[in-house]
């Protein structure tokens, strides 16, 4: 599984994820994903990562994502087949779209981060407010990455439906087993190639954009840009 598909794999649960009717989804789902990428991120550059440095590395609030509780108090009761409708018009959604495509940007981020250690080199508070202040400074909505996201999401959206129409009924039965659940979703997710047009549409964003929030990044950790 390549590093790219790693990044795609998160921007699309995150973005998703409150649609799952768990409490308090979006907090802890979001933390939990963070913190999975991170370590996944860590392992592919050789690098560690503590407790202390996960904590603080995840302890900020991703804004953008759709209101997990209301959403997930309406799925509850509703049936597989209703499940799989309201997921299928939440991808189209400018509210799911943005979500992963500030999932996305961020997930860039981290990988920078331990790409270039800078974790060790500056600590995890510095690196996560860097991120914060840059990722707050991205116009999401006119991003090409939230252009791609739009397209791939639109292409990937049945497979993608069933997947979390699955999760759903999972979660009803697993009695709040959430660990693993998310694992299979994460599993599923990628073995029934529902983020195949996903991810290609993400590997055709320029890359100077790219190199150009890492760049704004590195200046904003290393003082250059202030």
């Amino acid at each position: 599984m390549s590093t790219h598909f790693v990044l795609v794999t998160h921007a699309a649960l995150v973005a998703l994820t409150p649609l799952v009717p768990l409490p308090v989804v979006d907090e802890w789902a979001r933390r939990k994903l963070e913190r999975r990428l991170w370590l996944e991120l860590a392992a592919r550059h050789g690098r560690a990562l503590s407790e202390v440095d996960l904590t603080v590395l995840t302890a900020t609030s991703t804004e953008g994502i759709l209101d997990g509780a209301a959403v997930g108090r309406r799925l509850l009761v509703m049936p597989f087949t209703w499940v799989f409708k309201r997921v299928m018009l939440a991808l189209r959604g400018k509210a799911v779209v943005e979500a992963a495509s500030l999932a996305f940007h961020r997930a860039q981020l981290c990988e920078a981060s331990l790409r270039r250690d800078l974790v060790a080199t500056y600590g995890p508070d510095r690196v996560r407010d860097a991120i914060d202040t840059t990722i707050a400074d991205v116009p999401i909505a006119a991003s090409p990455v939230t252009a791609a996201v739009r397209t791939g999401l639109r292409a990937s959206r049945v497979a993608l439906a069933r997947t979390f129409a699955r999760l759903h009924t999972d979660a009803a039965r697993s009695d709040g087993q959430r660990e693993d659940m998310y694992a299979r979703a994460v599993a599923a997710m990628r073995d029934q190639n529902g983020l195949t047009a996903l991810a290609a549409r993400l590997a055709e964003v320029p890359a100077r954009h790219r190199d150009r929030l890492e760049r704004r990044f590195v200046d904003r950790l290393t003082g250059a840009g202030a």
